[in-house]
């Protein structure tokens, strides 16, 4: 048996029923990665996963064309069990046939395919780490001033009760280290408390540049959703006096240190929360971004060759 901590695997499938490709495909990528741990004898996880809206250990793509008759999704792993399942059980499936249940609505029909081809290797989409070499890989990667996240698929970000759909900095990097705090074995160089990290993602990283477009209308179960599609460009400052002197102005005038301490730490800290920030943006190839993670959406990844110098 072969598992790693972190995965993300590709699969090549072939629907036997011809269907148009749409703008958005996400659930039914969702679907089928349910209907293949059915497959593999795995229907109380399929049936636990798919009960879960939150904290989902796993997040699975879009349905990309592949040619006129082919498709393919990525399946990401975030903890060993879950990398275990998709890179030794689901793997199993390449050149089976996976008959996809109806689940949600009775006016749904099942549709079956092929899984054509598993790729967990040399794909832009599949690579697998064990914490320990995501952690190492990502924190002595030499870093520039400049980092460009590009949201492949629609990204749904949902703050204090509403839909914000534009990628400021704070709300990307927050929710993303939250997520990496509830992987239990993994160990970090520097684990600054949440708030303090979303001050330096709001203070210290500058939207540069960006090309986001608003996306509606998406196939979803929540009709309030709103989502963004596209790439930004951050940029890490070294310094930002306007943020010091508001936390001296708060501590002399209110008598609130509070934000006083939050700048002290960030700057005797400022190379280990770029790095931190750096891991996160890492991090967000397997867990992806926002919300429905597991239907497709929020799939991002750091544009190395975009990066400025």
């Amino acid at each position: 048996m072969f598992a790693t901590d972190l995965s993300s695997t590709v699969f090549i499938i072939r629907p036997h029923t011809h269907f148009t490709p749409q703008q958005f495909l996400g659930r039914m990528a969702h679907k089928l990665f349910l209907s293949m741990l059915d497959q593999v004898g795995l229907k109380p996880l399929a049936n636990s996963l798919h009960e879960q809206a939150e904290r989902l250990p796993y997040s699975v793509s879009d349905l990309f064309s592949n040619g006129s008759q082919h498709f393919w999704l990525r399946v990401s792993g975030l903890t060993p069990k879950m990398s275990g399942v998709i890179q030794n059980n689901l793997a199993a499936l390449s050149g089976q046939t996976v008959t996809v249940e109806v689940r949600d609505r009775v006016d749904e029909a099942p549709w079956e395919c092929s899984i054509e081809a598993v790729i967990p290797s040399q794909h832009e989409w599949s690579r697998s780490q064990t914490y320990q070499e995501f952690v190492q890989t990502a924190w002595r990667t030499p870093r520039r001033q400049q980092f460009r996240l590009e949201f492949i698929t629609p990204t749904a970000i949902k703050s204090v009760g509403m839909y914000r759909p534009f990628p400021l900095p704070n709300w990307v990097f927050r929710p993303l280290y939250d997520r990496l705090l509830r992987l239990e074995d993994i160990v970090l160089p520097f684990k600054p408390k949440a708030s303090y990290l979303e001050a330096y993602a709001e203070h210290f990283l500058q939207m540069q540049a960006y090309n986001i477009r608003c996306v509606t209308g998406l196939p979803m179960k929540d009709e309030t959703l709103a989502a963004f599609q596209g790439w930004i460009k951050y940029r890490v400052l070294s310094a930002n006096e306007d943020f010091g002197k508001s936390a001296q102005k708060a501590g002399r005038m209110y008598r609130d240190e509070s934000l006083a301490a939050v700048y002290a730490d960030i700057q005797e800290h400022h190379d280990q929360y770029a790095a931190l920030v750096y891991l996160l943006s890492q991090f967000a190839f397997y867990s992806g971004v926002g919300k429905y993670t597991g239907q497709g959406m929020g799939m991002v990844q750091i544009n190395e060759r975009a990066l400025g110098k």
